[in-house]
């Protein structure tokens, strides 16, 4: 489950026809010297996972994902999020790894 909000008043284009999402189009692309910086989005995410099944004993792993997304251009972004994952026992197989994690991730996207 995930969600976002643009600060700037962007939204995402959805295309229905093919069932994808289009790339972001900042309102006022990067450009300082004109005062412009681009489009801002919130976003969070929740996710789980299992991979215990009949003998294999992989464990369990759900996350909550907070962050902010900057689109310099539409094909320019930067993502700075925080990931809060919370890890139940993957069993025999690793030892019992139950525990918490907490991890700020950044990314630079140039897609071509």
């Amino acid at each position: 489950m995930s969600g976002g909000w643009f600060l700037t008043g962007e939204s995402r284009p959805y295309k229905k026809s093919k069932g994808t999402w289009s790339r972001v189009e900042p309102k006022h692309p990067f450009d300082p010297s004109a005062g412009k910086w681009g489009a801002f989005e919130v976003a969070s995410r929740f996710s789980c996972l299992n991979l215990n099944d009949a003998n294999v004993r992989g464990g369990r792993e759900a996350n909550l994902t907070v962050g902010l997304n900057w689109y310099l251009y539409s094909n320019v972004r930067m993502e700075l999020n925080y990931v809060f994952a919370n890890v139940l026992s993957t069993g025999e197989v690793l030892g019992a790894a139950d525990g918490e994690v907490n991890a700020v991730m950044a990314r630079a996207q140039i897609e071509f």
